[in-house]
């Protein structure tokens, strides 16, 4: 772990980032982490042409899951926003 931790925070000393690791309720250093982690699989997504160029890996699949849950909500808002607009259109032809 302090090996990982010294690797994303060059020029921390070891002994800044253990102690963070030991003293800080929140572990805000492994948060930064989890994110950039995260930030890194979004970019594999984006940057795969097939299935097969993606590693196996729960965080890519939760970046999947979460970007077709993105895309669905998207498209169920624009679905009821153009029934809205034709019930006012079709409203308004008949008034």
């Amino acid at each position: 772990m302090l090996s990982r931790l010294c690797d994303e925070f060059p020029g921390v000393l070891p002994s800044r980032l253990l102690w963070e690791l030991e003293h800080d309720p929140d572990h805000l250093v492994l948060q930064i982490i989890r994110v950039r982690d995260y930030r890194k699989a979004m970019q594999l997504v984006a940057q795969a042409k097939t299935e097969d160029d993606l590693p196996a890996s729960p965080l890519i699949d939760s970046v999947i899951t979460t970007r077709l849950a993105l895309m669905t909500e998207t498209f169920h808002r624009k679905l009821a926003e153009a029934a809205e607009r034709k019930r006012l259109k079709e409203q308004g032809d008949g008034a």
